[in-house]
């Protein structure tokens, strides 16, 4: 493992394959009943459904109705301290817990109606579909994931470059070379964490470990890239597509982010893709042994006609700035794909 700092995010992999993520199911109904009005003016009735994805509820007030004409507003309370307005709308808890939903219509002549259902936001289980701790010994390769299937590696320079061993995947990567191993699994929607540390940071374009998404198959190229780039005392980040030949195009430049780096320290990143034309984008990098931040380094949505399917593959690519003086050791651990969350 990659010293002690790992050891926080082996135990949340486990909550990832146990408990870890959210949904919303009713305390008093089923998901998508409907709800209880609880006060209405004569002739004016406020009722909702809902559907929950995670954390993300949406509600339905369209069946709400005035007997005299048009409702005029549909305002929402979502017992977490925010509302919201619209005859359909969508809310993300930031926790879980059990939350009271309130709408109210006004209708006709300043009449009003109103209605409530009471949410409990509980943990499920968010089942990974690849998984790799790297406790084994392999010379040439990764050699074949806990959970995932073989590691398909490809190198500018020799095959040598790939190790596993001591609990850690190491890749030796030489200046100016670009490296990559992938797994064959994907799906349209998944989050992709890896923990990486360098025994030497680069000067130019630093050191870059990045993590794909939604790989073409065949000869086709094309994928999403969110990009790490390591740097004496910080990290800067950014998110791509590769085109069909190969191209790499900016989604969302580095816009000034940076986070505290030094050499040795265990970095953790995490990328996500979900949704299709628009697909949002989303990455973080963080110290593994700092709390995970709320806030996503870069956040982004791209629409590119050949990257809004599953693809065929994920993993990660690698690349030393051609200035560096030497070759740059990069020791990897707990990769984890899955649902997002």
């Amino acid at each position: 493992p990659l010293a002690s700092a790992c050891s926080f995010f082996l135990d949340e992999s486990a909550d990832l394959v146990g408990d870890a993520p959210d949904a919303v199911r009713d305390l008093d109904a089923g998901e998508g009943d409907a709800s209880a009005s609880v006060e209405s003016s004569p002739g004016i009735t406020a009722t909702f459904t809902h559907s929950a994805a995670g954390l993300t509820v949406t509600f339905d007030a369209t069946s709400s109705f005035d007997e005299a004409g048009p409702l005029k507003n549909y305002a929402w309370t979502f017992g977490d301290g925010e509302g919201g307005s619209g005859a359909t709308i969508s809310h993300t808890y930031k926790t879980a817990g059990d939350f009271t939903v309130r709408l109210t219509v006004l209708g006709q002549e300043g009449r009003t109606s109103s209605a409530e259902q009471t949410l409990n936001v509980s943990k499920v289980v968010r089942v990974p579909i690849a998984t790799d701790a790297f406790e084994r010994t392999v010379n040439g390769g990764f050699g074949t994931a806990d959970l995932g299937g073989n590691w398909a590696t490809a190198t500018g320079g020799a095959a040598a470059s790939y190790s596993v061993s001591g609990g850690v995947a190491k890749l030796a990567d030489s200046p100016g070379q670009t490296y990559s191993a992938y797994l064959p699994v994907s799906a349209a929607d998944t989050e992709a964490v890896v923990d990486v540390r360098t025994d030497y940071l680069a000067g130019g374009n630093g050191t870059s470990v990045t993590l794909v998404l939604r790989k073409l198959g065949g000869t086709a190229q094309g994928s999403y890239a969110f990009i790490t780039r390591l740097f004496e005392a910080k990290a800067v980040v950014q998110i791509v597509r590769f085109s069909t030949t190969g191209n790499m195009e900016t989604v969302a430049d580095y816009g000034g982010f940076s986070t505290p780096a030094a050499l040795g320290d265990v970095m953790r990143l995490k990328f996500q893709a979900v949704g299709s034309s628009p697909t949002r984008l989303r990455g973080k990098v963080w110290r593994a042994v700092d709390p995970e931040p709320a806030q996503w380094s870069s956040d982004a949505f791209d629409s590119a006609a050949h990257l809004q399917g599953a693809g065929a593959s994920s993993g990660l690519m690698f690349y030393c700035s051609s200035s560096a003086t030497k070759t740059v050791i990069i020791s990897i651990d707990n990769y984890w794909l899955g649902p997002p969350g």
